[in-house]
């Protein structure tokens, strides 16, 4: 990695997005497949409309490694702000369930964390990329 303009190889950038962004993408998915029987729920299906930020944002991050066109630097600082917007849903979720709360190794925690901290730190790594300059053609991204 060079450290000035936090560019990596392409094989550990596809590590990081799937790392990222494959858990929320993969809950995603499940509640798509079952979408139907919560129609009638407008809580489940909202968050579940909101949650499709997750898929999005692991296609931009494999377009980027596969064809090397980098991610959009404001489409990438308003992922990171919409994953943002979802940690802060799910820690006032955790705040205001019934019960004891205030324990870090909780369950709720790590949700958090592969939901919404992960995605939003890869997406702010995508948008360096975006906003750094491409390096001279001598440079192998490749690995």
């Amino acid at each position: 990695m060079n450290r000035s303009d936090l560019r990596i190889a392409k094989w550990l950038l596809s590590i990081e997005a799937l790392v990222s962004f494959a858990p929320m993408t993969l809950l995603w998915l499940v509640r798509v497949i079952q979408l139907r029987r919560f129609l009638g729920e407008p809580g489940i299906v909202l968050a579940t409309a909101y949650a499709t930020i997750a898929p999005l944002a692991l296609l931009l991050a494999l377009r980027y490694i596969v064809f090397g066109r980098p991610p959009n630097f404001r489409g990438q600082i308003a992922l990171v702000a919409g994953f943002g917007l979802i940690g802060m849903l799910q820690i006032i979720a955790i705040y205001t369930a019934p019960g004891p709360n205030f324990s870090w190794y909780q369950g709720e925690w790590v949700f958090v964390l592969l939901c919404s901290i992960l995605p939003a730190l890869c997406c702010l790594h995508l948008s360096q990329l975006a906003e750094s300059p491409p390096r001279p053609t001598g440079a192998n991204l490749t690995g």
